[in-house]
């Protein structure tokens, strides 16, 4: 095990990214860290400028900055400066493409349903972005170590906090929704995707404690940050989300005291639990809101839930197309304004937005993604405690618990897709490097004994 151990810290230290051989601890004075948190401000912004056109969706029709000659000029010179960062390290990124293929094969798949999509256009241009996307975070994984990686987003993280503070208080009709109370989005798409997002974030702040002083500082300015917006973005599902994510890294933080057997027996039951809690909750929630004086249909979801099912079971192998469904008073998507009778635009939860868009084939790739990533996990929490492995885990985590009720599972220019990608490839990598370390012990713990240098023959026998 200590073998183990060794090999996995030295495969890290290796891998500690191009920036560390300048002897700096801090991504801070590196002009390429400004360029990728611009790139990353883009998927915050979910791809489009702020206007007011990307607030307002409507049921005759939809528009978004992304139509006009600002808002593609602005997508086109994102990508752009993506594909030069990216250009360096194309054999690194192809390299992950055929380790990581669920994923590739979920981006690969929506560009190729344009074939029966409803809004083949549409769903090209989408399918395009989400492949890039997709591309992009392996770049990350290849790019940089874990630790600058985590500075970056922090960094990301405060720029695009404080962004949506002062959008919010001073450009109250870009950064608020006023459908809702007015409450802040800032920069963000929505109000629900701003605490999301931010949650993001603040998962690496709580998992990393940084030895650059300014990173320390920024680390910690995040904390306030994420609060205010949560607070101010009204989302109910972040108010539970926070504490649960505290639970979890104190909860993976405490593993550290148990031997590997223990380890796996914990591990095991709280997945079982966690599944069995995630199956059960669309029946048991109802109950537990009536009981509290809440609405028992989940503020519309169930209704909606049950309708989402109806028109997926009608394509139900290839789905609509990527992101081709949601069309407003045409084709299937009107059947759910009908059966809802409010404005929607996608399914209020994960698997089912992707069995409408890319049918049971989709679903299996994500869940497949799924599954992999928790046997990494499980092999990464056998051997040692790691902040790295902790903070993978929680956007792993996160993952699976927004999109019960939320939906950015293989969206395109979705910040949180693009990290969870980023997780489940440094689960991959961190699972790997132990598998080749315990092989490695394997084969020294068999090497035949005649090798030994030490090995006594009989003397000669005198004739």
């Amino acid at each position: 095990m200590t073998n183990v151990n060794n090999i996995e810290r030295r495969a890290l230290s290796e891998d500690s990214g191009a920036m560390s051989e300048s002897g700096s601890d801090s991504v801070l004075p590196h002009l390429l860290t400004y360029g990728i948190v611009f790139v990353l401000i883009f998927f915050v912004m979910g791809g489009y400028l702020p206007t007011p056109s990307t607030r307002v969706s409507s049921l005759q029709a939809t528009s978004s900055s992304s139509d006009t000659i600002f808002g593609q000029i602005f997508q086109a010179g994102t990508w752009l400066l993506a594909s030069i960062l990216m250009l360096r390290y194309r054999k690194h990124i192809v390299q992950l493409c055929l380790q990581m293929k669920a994923i590739v094969d979920l981006s690969v798949l929506a560009v190729m349903s344009a074939a029966w999509s409803l809004d083949p256009i549409n769903t090209i241009r989408r399918g395009v972005f989400l492949f890039l996307g997709t591309m992009f975070a392996f770049y990350l994984v290849r790019r940089f170590g874990v630790e600058e990686l985590a500075q970056i987003v922090v960094l990301t993280g405060v720029v695009a906090g404080i962004a949506g503070i002062l959008v919010s208080i001073a450009l109250p009709s870009y950064g608020r929704d006023n459908f809702n109370g007015g409450a802040w989005q800032g920069i963000f798409r929505s109000k629900n995707g701003c605490a999301q997002i931010m949650l993001f974030f603040f998962s690496a702040s709580v998992c990393f404690r940084f030895r650059s002083p300014g990173m320390r500082r920024l680390r910690l300015l995040l904390y306030p940050i994420t609060a205010l917006l949560i607070v101010m973005s009204k989302a109910a599902t972040a108010y539970m989300m926070v504490p649960g994510l505290l639970l979890l890294i104190a909860f993976l933080t405490g593993l550290r005291r148990y031997d590997r057997r223990n380890k796996v027996f914990i591990v095991g039951a709280a997945v079982v639990l966690l599944i069995a809690g995630t199956l059960v909750m669309p029946y048991v929630m109802p109950i537990l809101l009536g009981l509290i004086g809440k609405d028992p249909e989940m503020s519309g979801r169930l209704p909606l839930w049950k309708a989402v099912i109806t028109s997926a079971l009608k394509r139900p192998l290839l789905g609509y197309g990527y992101a081709a469904f949601w069309t407003g008073l045409r084709g299937e998507s009107l059947n759910i304004y009908m059966a809802t009778h409010f404005e929607i635009y996608q399914a209020q939860n994960g698997i089912l937005e992707v069995w409408l868009e890319l049918g049971l084939v989709g679903v299996v790739l994500v869940v497949s993604t799924f599954l992999r990533a928790a046997k990494d996990a499980m092999i990464c929490l056998q051997h040692g405690y790691s902040p790295i492995t902790n903070w993978y885990i929680a956007m792993f985590g996160l993952t699976l618990i927004y999109n019960i009720d939320e939906t950015f599972l293989a969206s395109a220019h979705s910040l949180p897709w693009l990290l969870y990608i980023v997780a489940c490839t440094g689960l991959a990598d961190r699972a790997r490097q132990i598998r080749a370390a315990a092989l490695n012990e394997s084969l020294r713990s068999v090497v035949p004994i005649s090798t030994s240098h030490n090995r006594q023959w009989p003397s000669p026998v005198a004739i």
